[in-house]
C-alpha cells in the first residue's frame, strides 16, 4: 500500500445488484468502532451506467446523517482526514453487481474430474449451463451447436490424470474450437483447461489464434487426490477481469482505493474465515442477496465458498422460481386464498422490482418462500464440500457447526428476527446445538477488505458493533409422532434457577436466556432421537449462551416433514411461525 499516514478512519462500500451501502468506520475511544451507514440505490445500469454514483449517493446520505464531510464540491473523496475531522484515511470495497460467468463444462468422466471441477465453479460467481462430454452418445456437432447456443464466457475443460492419454482432450479442443471459429470473435468463450498437464501443448497449438487458452493445474491429478485450487484462482482472475472490470465507472472506484476491489462474497469469506481461526469453531456464514445466496463454511479448518448465482430475493427471484418449481416455493406460503399463479406473479414482480417492499402478506411471504429455496438450492450445491465425518454423522443432513451468522441484505432485514431465523431453519435444517448471530448491520460484506488496510480495524469492528447474538440453538435428529416427548431437558440459569422441560416433537420451543448470560442444559433425547453425537438417545451436558431470541429448540425432526396435505400444511407453517414469535 502506497499509503504511509495511519489509518484511522476508513469509509468501505458494498455496491451491490439492488443497493449500495458505505460504512464509516474510525477511532471512539481508542477503539475502531462503526459510527454510522448511508445507502442508496445501485447505479450500474441505466439511467447512471456508473457503478461510483451509488456510492456518492450513499456517502451524501451518510453525510447529511453525521455532518461530517467526506466528499468535495465536485464529489471527489477528501483523503486523508484533515485535522479539522473532513475526509477519511481510506476507502475500501466490494462489488456484487458484476454479472455471473456463464459456464460449460467439458471433461471425461463425470463421477471424477467434472464432478470436481463442479465443485470448484460453484465457489466463484458462475453459472453452469451445459455440460460437454466425451463418449458413445456424444455428438461432435450437437457439442457445437450448444456452444453456439448457449455462448458461454468459459468452457472449462478437465480431464486425464497426469500421464495419461491426451487424445480424448485433442477432440473436445476440436470442439470448442470449433465452436469458436463459427462465433463472432468478441462472443467466443475463454478455454480453461485443468486437466492433464501433458495435454496442454496439444490445445495449445488447436486453440491458437481462435480462443484464449488458459491452462491451471490438473484438479485430479490422480484418482484420490483432488486440488482445486489453480482452477479457483483461476476463474476469480477471469471474473474480475472480464466481468467486474468491464462495469462501468468500476475504474474510478478502484483508483479511490489503496486495495484491490474485490466481491463481496469473497470479502463475506474472509470474515467467516476469521471467525473460525480467531475462536477455533466450525463457522457458516449465510449471505442472502438481491441476485445471490453464499454459504461460507469452515469445517475441521477447511473453508469453503459456495455461491449459488442468480438465486436471490430480488433480482434472483425468476431464477430460483425455476430452478426450485414453483410448488417448493408455494409449500412456504401460507396465504389460504393465494394460488400458485398468484404467488408466480409476486416473485416475478419482485424480480422486476427489486427495490419494491412487500406490502402484503402474500408478498411477504412469497419473499420469504424464494429466500427459503433459495438457500435450499445452494446448500445442495454446498454438500459435496461439506463432507467430513468428524462432523457429518448424518450425510443427507447439515453439518455440525459451532456458529451460524446470518448476514446478506433479506434476512436481517425481515418484521421480526424470528423470521429470518425460521428461513435458515427451514432451509438449512442445522443439527446438534450451536449458537445464533446476526449480521444486522450488513457488514460482513465489507470487513474483509478493510482488513486488507486495517487488520485492527476490521477485527474491533465486528468484535464490537458487527454480530448481534441471537442465541443457542438445539435441533434433535429423528423423526416422530405430533406431540410425543423428542427431548427432556433441565436448564440452570445463572442465579441458580432451574427450568424442567419436556420437548414435544413438531413444536419449538423458545426459552428466555438473555443476551451475555450463560446457562447449562442438561439434555435427555428420547431413544429415537440424537442430538448432533452420532448416537440416538446419548444424553450431554452444555453450556449454552443467551440472546436476543434466548434458547431455541427445534423440535421438528430431521428431516424436516412438510405435510403434503393443504390443510395439516397450513396448520403447521401457523404453528411454527407462533412458536418463533413470528
Amino acid at each position: 500500500m502506497a499509503d504511509s499516514y495511519t489509518i484511522e478512519s476508513i469509509l468501505a462500500a458494498d455496491c451491490g445488484l439492488t443497493t449500495t451501502r458505505v460504512f464509516l468506520i474510525d477511532l471512539v475511544d481508542g477503539q475502531h468502532r462503526f459510527v454510522a451507514r448511508g445507502e442508496a440505490p445501485s447505479s450500474v445500469a441505466e439511467p447512471y451506467n456508473d457503478i461510483v454514483a451509488g456510492v456518492i449517493q450513499a456517502i451524501r446520505q451518510l453525510e447529511a446523517a453525521t455532518g461530517r464531510q467526506l466528499l468535495d464540491d465536485v464529489d471527489k473523496l477528501i483523503r486523508p482526514e484533515r485535522a479539522d475531522g473532513l475526509g477519511v484515511d481510506a476507502f475500501v470495497a466490494t462489488v456484487s453487481a458484476a454479472p455471473p460467468f456463464r459456464v460449460l463444462l467439458a471433461g471425461l468422466i463425470p463421477e471424477l474430474s467434472l464432478a470436481s471441477a463442479q465443485r470448484a465453479v460453484s465457489q466463484v460467481d458462475a453459472l453452469v449451463e451445459g455440460i460437454l462430454l466425451l463418449g458413445a452418445d456424444a455428438h461432435p456437432a450437437q457439442q457445437v451447436d450448444l456452444i453456439r447456443k448457449v455462448q458461454p464466457d468459459v468452457v472449462v475443460m478437465v480431464g486425464g490424470v497426469e500421464g495419461g492419454a491426451t487424445a480424448a482432450i485433442g477432440t473436445l479442443t476440436d470442439v470448442v474450437t470449433l465452436a469458436g471459429k463459427l462465433l463472432e470473435r468478441e462472443k467466443r468463450p475463454e478455454l480453461v483447461f485443468a486437466g492433464n498437464i501433458e495435454a496442454r501443448p496439444l490445445i495449445a497449438e488447436k486453440s491458437s489464434g481462435v480462443i484464449n487458452f488458459h491452462p491451471a493445474d490438473n484438479v485430479r491429478p490422480s484418482l484420490d487426490v483432488e486440488h482445486l485450487g489453480p482452477l479457483l484462482e483461476e476463474l476469480e482472475n477471469l471474473h474480475a477481469d472480464r466481468k467486474m472490470a468491464r462495469l462501468p465507472g468500476f475504474g474510478k472506484l478502484s483508483a479511490w482505493s489503496p486495495v484491490s476491489v474485490i466481491p463481496g462474497s469473497k470479502s463475506f469469506g474472509q470474515v467467516v474465515r476469521f471467525l473460525a481461526e480467531q475462536y477455533g469453531l466450525n463457522v457458516l456464514g449465510v449471505n442472502l442477496g438481491s441476485g445471490q445466496t453464499i454459504l461460507a463454511s469452515v469445517i475441521d479448518k477447511n473453508f469453503t465458498l459456495t455461491t449459488g448465482s442468480g438465486w436471490g430475493v430480488g433480482r434472483g427471484a425468476e431464477q430460483v422460481l425455476r430452478d426450485a418449481a414453483l410448488p417448493s416455493v408455494a409449500r412456504w406460503v401460507l396465504a389460504e386464498e393465494a394460488t400458485q399463479t398468484d404467488i408466480a406473479n409476486a416473485a416475478l414482480t419482485k424480480a422486476l422490482y427489486p427495490q419494491s417492499v412487500a406490502l402484503t402478506p402474500l408478498e411477504l411471504e412469497t419473499e420469504q418462500a424464494i429466500a427459503r429455496e433459495a438457500l435450499r438450492l445452494t446448500a445442495q450445491r454446498a454438500a459435496p464440500l461439506w463432507n467430513n465425518e468428524n462432523y457429518c454423522p448424518y450425510p443427507e443432513l447439515a453439518p455440525l457447526w459451532d456458529l451460524i451468522v446470518i448476514s446478506g441484505g433479506f434476512l436481517p432485514n425481515q418484521p421480526t428476527l424470528g423470521q429470518g431465523v425460521l428461513a435458515v431453519l427451514d432451509a438449512l435444517q442445522p443439527i446438534g446445538v450451536c449458537t445464533l448471530a446476526m449480521d444486522k448491520l450488513g457488514m460482513m460484506d465489507v470487513l474483509g477488505v478493510v482488513g486488507a488496510v486495517q487488520p485492527l480495524a476490521a477485527a474491533q469492528a465486528l468484535e464490537h458493533d458487527g454480530l448481534v447474538t441471537l442465541g443457542t440453538l438445539i435441533s434433535p435428529v429423528g423423526t416422530g409422532r405430533e406431540g410425543e416427548t423428542v427431548l427432556s431437558a433441565k436448564l440452570t440459569y445463572p442465579n441458580k434457577e432451574v427450568l424442567n422441560l419436556e420437548i414435544a416433537y413438531g413444536s419449538i420451543e423458545v426459552i428466555p436466556l438473555a443476551p451475555g448470560q450463560k446457562a447449562t442444559v442438561e439434555l435427555r433425547p428420547a431413544r429415537a432421537f440424537d442430538i448432533g453425537w452420532g448416537h440416538k438417545g446419548r444424553g450431554a451436558v452444555a453450556e449454552v449462551d443467551g440472546g436476543i431470541l434466548g434458547l431455541v429448540i427445534d423440535a421438528r425432526g430431521r428431516p424436516l416433514q412438510i405435510p403434503e396435505n393443504d390443510v395439516d400444511r397450513r396448520r403447521h407453517l401457523q404453528k411454527w411461525r407462533w412458536d418463533m414469535g413470528c
